[in-house]
């Protein structure tokens, strides 16, 4: 080590002791804690015998106060606001449906030949999503049914069909019947609801179904996601076709401006709805978006009455699908039910229903795979259009030959456009061109291509 390494080596053990005895933090001095004194544990006897009845005291509502209550709200039907529940199952090739006898309700669909995107059973609705009240007029009271133990019977098969009857009696000959019939295959559920001796001071029974519709696929928001694609449709009873806002993030509701034929919630790939024998009065709709909570797309609700009047002339029919949103199927269900699959505008809906469709159907009572499916009518449809993209290529090649022509005839007439133009419409019947030839068979192939790109998703 050299004289200047050592001097150095000094310097900078001279700065660090100077640094730390003169800047280094002081140590902060303890803080002495006085101990707090342990609270006295004070023992209080206690009189046993008090605290035992203190402790033992139940109160203990009277039956008859239990009796007067349910008089007050069920009127003569208060001997059928307790009971035991008891549930029963329907099911046919397609749908498993349990209705319980509180309420004569339905409490769970299930679509048997459908899973979600997890792999699992297919419910479309069950008694956590789904709540109906159903209101009754008995004279000054609206008796909400859905609380009432009905009498169920037993069910019965006939004809293909299973049937089971669901009564509630009162001790002065009022009565009310349910009555739910499944088919044998289908994915439709009837119901006839029957009235005796019941009148009130309001004339209409009236229904409040809510829905929280449940997400069964993996995309829930996005374009072509399940929250976009989710919402009310109706058919008013002048036939017009109408539906609430599918991809507004507000709050959308609606009064109908007259009665309806049927009402559903619509989903991406999936319908509940409820169709009318006659019409539904006074409908309202609305649908929500529930903050927070993905496992569930929108909150659907309707409301309608149906007047008293025709309950007491011998019943009144309803018929409730759950299904599928195949337009093959749902256009059997009732006038333009089958709107309840979008398929574009009206011009782009036509080729979907007479040309898309049925090859699809076709092709799937054959294949299974969806893919191939789809492969095989790109091919069809392509080959429907070769005809037209046939024309459109040899007057594409036919005005690639005459381009050299043209490069000329724009050399030759300069900057004179309308010398231009009749050379170059000389050249074009010399040659037997039609420059349009190319693009309307192009144009023709629009609407089918549209058609297509509106039918896969939905």
């Amino acid at each position: 080590m050299d004289r200047n390494q050592a001097l150095g080596l000094i310097l900078i053990s001279l700065i660090l002791v100077s640094y730390f005895w003169f800047f280094a933090p002081e140590p902060p001095e303890r803080e002495v804690l006085e101990q707090e004194p342990k609270p006295e544990i004070v023992e209080k006897e206690v009189d046993t015998e008090e605290a035992y009845t203190q402790d033992t005291s139940v109160t203990v509502v009277p039956d008859s106060l239990i009796e007067q209550e349910n008089i007050d709200k069920y009127s003569v039907f208060a001997q059928a606001a307790e009971g035991d529940q008891n549930d029963i199952a329907l099911e046919n090739e397609n749908i498993k449906v349990i209705i319980s006898n509180k309420g004569g309700m339905i409490k769970l669909v299930e679509l048997k030949n459908y899973k979600t995107y997890q792999k699992e059973p297919l419910i479309l609705q069950d008694f956590q999503s789904s709540d109906k009240n159903i209101l009754l007029p008995v004279g000054e009271k609206m008796v909400n049914l859905s609380d009432l133990y009905f009498d169920a019977g037993e069910p019965i098969e006939k004809n293909d069909t299973t049937s089971i009857t669901f009564t509630v009696n009162s001790n002065d000959g009022k009565k009310i019947t349910y009555t739910y019939i499944l088919p044998a295959e289908g994915f439709q559920l009837y119901k006839d609801i029957g009235v005796e001796n019941i009148s009130g001071g309001s004339s209409a029974l009236v229904v409040k179904w809510i829905n929280r519709l449940k997400r069964f696929e993996d995309q829930i928001d996005g374009r072509m996601g399940s929250r976009v694609n989710t919402t009310i449709n109706y058919t008013l009873a002048d036939g017009t076709f109408d539906h609430l806002s599918a991809s507004s993030d507000d709050i959308e509701e609606s009064a109908l401006p007259q009665p309806a034929k049927w009402v559903s919630f619509k989903q991406k790939f999936f319908t509940s709805g409820v169709i009318s024998s006659s019409q539904f009065e006074d409908v309202k709709v609305k649908t929500s978006i529930p903050e927070g909570d993905t496992s569930v797309v929108k909150i659907a609700e309707m409301s309608y009455k149906i007047p008293l009047a025709k309950l007491n002339e011998g019943g009144y029919d309803l018929k409730y699908f759950y299904g599928p949103n195949n337009y093959q199927v749902l256009k059997k269900v009732t006038d333009q039910f089958g709107e309840n699959v979008y398929l574009g505008w009206a011009i782009f809906a036509w080729v979907n229903k007479f040309l898309i469709i049925p090859i699809f159907n076709f092709l799937e009572n054959y294949i299974s795979n969806y893919g191939i499916i789809i492969m095989i009518l790109v091919l069809i449809v392509k080959l429907i259009l070769s005809p037209l993209s046939y024309k459109s290529y040899v007057s594409m090649a036919k005005m690639k030959v005459l381009k050299p022509e043209l490069d000329r005839l724009k050399e030759k007439t300069g900057d004179d456009m309308r010398a231009m133009q009749q050379e170059q419409m000389k050249l074009y019947q010399q040659a037997g061109v039609n420059p349009l030839s190319g693009c309307i068979p192009m144009l023709l192939q629009i609407p089918i291509l549209f058609a297509m790109f509106n039918f896969f998703p939905n």
